[in-house]
């Protein structure tokens, strides 16, 4: 069995971002350069199943120490295909004219950087072959067979026995972060003898999505902070905020965790090739939807089990969705489609609600656009603050207690 893992060479995520004077992207000096850390687990997820995995990168710029730590992961071979990455068309352009006598292609979903997802969609298109996307699984059994499962909003899908060549498209589940190996200095030292194939093209496609007008993130205005006797006020924002635009199609988009913004213009979108799905098919309870919900109720490692049932409580009576940030998923307190996050969902509702949130920058880059922002924290002094229009220092309990009787008066 052959498998190429795609990856993305990105700023280290804590790298303060600075822009080119002429915004047309940013400045990063290659000592902050690194894997793209879901590229980390998907690599990861396919050394688990097969011995020799291919890394592969498209770039312009040899990025031989950022390269060489997937070869200290495990991985059998790299191969540089020396070309400008302009978005994820010409990177799965130059990818698919370099791949050949493949089994499966396994593509992390996102990036911290760009985090577009579409490098997958274009492969697919290209090569007219099979996608399977939200992959969160996969196995092989004792016969050699591959077997996955995929995560959607709405159901879980479990295939046996996938037919290759497929393109996989896996999401922040795939493997855990946690147990991603970190390489010794030996492994690194031992990296440094694996020869690194280059590859250059003969052709330059032409890039379907332009960012320009590189800019910092707009900073919101301070933070107006309030006490529980406020209470009726967030009661009214939840119930009566006049709507804050958030349109999608604004032309303006969030990058590198909302740290900067730049125009996008695309000219055209992925038609990726679907799987002929068969497997069994498990249906999710019925939850509200965080792309398309007006409200989102969302909890940190800061809510109780306690909370989070008075957080499910208030969500319903107001409609709202509820979401959680990484930590919060990954501990098992709740499922994978209310992840909010740079790897997860990335929402724009009239109405964001962090409660027991610390604001680290991998949250941020999911709710950055949202309207209206209002946190609740026990720490005073916590980054949540900083991106929020209302603050309020209290345990999460006694905010939740507050509002819901609020609310009752209210609704």
């Amino acid at each position: 069995m052959k498998i190429i893992v795609p990856i993305s060479i990105v700023p280290d995520i804590y790298y303060p971002v600075e822009n080119h004077t002429s915004a047309t992207g940013v400045n990063v000096p290659d000592t902050y350069l690194d894997v793209n850390p879901l590229d980390k687990q998907t690599l990861a997820a396919a050394m688990s199943i097969c011995d020799n995995v291919e890394v592969v990168h498209v770039g312009d710029t040899p990025r031989d120490k950022a390269l060489r730590y997937t070869i200290a992961m495990g991985a059998g071979s790299i191969t540089h295909i020396c070309a400008t990455a302009y978005d994820a068309y010409t990177t799965a352009h130059h990818i698919a004219s370099y791949v050949k006598d493949y089994d499966i292609i396994m593509c992390s979903n996102a990036s911290w950087d760009y985090a577009s997802g579409q490098t997958a969609e274009y492969l697919s298109e290209l090569l007219g072959i099979h996608l399977i996307k939200d992959v969160s699984h996969i196995e092989k059994d004792s016969c050699g067979k591959i077997h996955i499962t995929c995560s959607h909003s709405d159901c879980v899908e479990r295939i046996k026995d996938i037919t290759t060549p497929v393109i996989l498209s896996c999401d922040k589940s795939i493997f855990p972060a946690e147990s991603v190996k970190i390489p010794s200095m030996r492994d690194m030292m031992l990296s440094m003898r694996q020869a690194i194939n280059t590859v250059t093209p003969t052709t330059t496609p032409q890039s379907r999505t332009t960012y320009s007008n590189y800019s910092p993130a707009k900073s919101r205005p301070k933070v107006k902070m309030m006490t529980l006797d406020d209470i009726d006020k967030i009661a009214d924002i939840l119930l009566e905020e006049p709507c804050i635009s958030t349109d999608e199609n604004d032309g303006v988009v969030s990058l590198f965790s909302g740290r900067v913004e730049a125009s996008v213009s695309i000219t055209g979108n992925p038609c990726a090739v679907p799987y002929p799905i068969t497997g069994e098919k498990t249906t999710l309870p019925a939850h509200r939807d965080l792309k398309d919900s007006p409200v989102i109720i969302s909890g940190g490692m800061g809510c109780t089990d306690d909370d989070w049932v008075m957080i499910d409580k208030i969500a319903a009576n107001i409609n709202a969705a509820v979401g959680c940030t990484r930590p919060v998923f990954h501990s098992g307190k709740r499922p994978y489609y209310q992840h909010i996050g740079q790897t997860g969902t990335r929402v724009k509702p009239r109405v964001y609600m962090a409660l027991g949130i610390s604001g680290a920058l991998q949250h941020i880059g999911g709710m950055m656009k949202s309207g209206v922002v209002i946190a609740v924290n026990t720490d005073p002094a916590a980054a949540i603050f900083s991106y929020s229009d209302y603050g309020i220092v209290a345990t999460v309990g006694e905010f939740l207690d507050a509002l819901d009787k609020s609310l009752t008066h209210k609704i």
